[in-house]
């Protein structure tokens, strides 16, 4: 593997360990509904994955 998937795995965990706005509306949305807070999850979650 070369250095350039190594960085991409340190950028995309990085990401996940810092909150942002998807942290706020994931906290907003399960202030609503389990159901919502998930759905939102999944969203947020499906984005840093593209």
């Amino acid at each position: 593997m070369g250095i350039n998937w190594w960085v991409f795995v340190g950028v995309v965990c990085l990401a996940y360990l810092i909150p942002g706005p998807d942290f706020a509306v994931v906290l907003r949305e399960s202030t609503r509904s389990r159901r919502a807070g998930l759905l939102a999850a999944a969203g947020a979650q499906a984005g840093l994955c593209v």
